[in-house]
């Protein structure tokens, strides 16, 4: 099973779940959100991770620079048209 075909079959069943994305600077914008939601669309939470750069499994990744609060704030708002409940953990 795929990522799509697990992401439909938790969104067929009632068991209590969350799905999660780690927020990484020029990764993740308003796009990539907004077809996140539309493939999770109707789903119960929602959380967005702040990135914390340090110690990555790739070396250039330890010197990012994270979004700000602000930021993850404004693509969580973009989620709230797909799905119940968005939560930030920054």
């Amino acid at each position: 099973m795929g990522l799509t075909g697990q992401i439909r079959y938790k969104l067929a069943r009632t068991i209590d779940y969350e799905f999660r994305c780690t927020v990484f600077t020029g990764f993740i914008d308003e796009d990539t959100v907004s077809r996140m939601g539309e493939t999770v669309e109707g789903a119960r939470r929602f959380a967005f991770q702040q990135f914390i750069p340090g110690d990555t499994l790739d070396p250039p990744f330890s010197s990012t620079i994270p979004y700000i609060k602000e930021r993850i704030s404004q693509l969580a708002d973009i989620m709230t048209s797909y799905v119940e409940e968005v939560t930030l953990l920054v």
